[in-house]
């Protein structure tokens, strides 16, 4: 299991598989969870042929997340994998090391400037929705190309 295309977002893609697993068998055993996040460790690194990824050892990246057990999605603490999986996911991560290095520290992600982030990203699809027409094969607006989820009365 892995998080090529979107959403990137390991929590979401093994709740979407346990979800299609027990869709799939027609009841609630059609996987269990502790197989999809073996799957989405050991079982994605074998699938791409490394040893030195997907777990936890000597000689293997330290790429480890840490959950708040606090967190409300986290509580009560009896099944902390299904907790993070099915309610808290993102919300309970507090540190996230990268090939040993620490890119997510007290819910904080370290490595990027949040605001100028999202200023570049609205200011990109402020752009995207002006040019659309110009840059479209089909001369389409943005409105035509990505309908946003309401009608805005003159625009849909």
């Amino acid at each position: 299991m892995g998080t090529d295309t979107e959403p990137q977002n390991m929590a979401e893609e093994v709740r979407m598989a346990s979800t299609l697993g027990r869709a799939a068998a027609k009841g609630v055993r059609g996987v269990w969870l502790s197989e999809l996040f073996h799957a989405a460790t050991i079982g994605g690194a074998k699938a791409l042929g490394r040893d030195d990824i997907g777990r936890v050892g000597v000689g293997a990246k330290a790429d480890l997340v840490l959950l708040d057990l606090e967190a409300p999605g986290m509580r009560p603490v009896r099944d902390p994998l299904r907790s993070f999986f099915f309610s808290a996911a993102d919300r309970a991560v507090r540190h996230v090391f990268v090939d040993g290095l620490q890119v997510v520290k007290d819910f904080e992600v370290t490595t990027i400037d949040r605001v100028a982030m999202s200023r570049a990203l609205q200011d990109a699809q402020e752009a995207f929705v002006r040019n659309a027409p110009y840059v479209d094969h089909r001369g389409r607006t943005a409105d035509e190309i990505s309908p946003t989820s309401f009608r805005i009365e003159g625009r849909n």
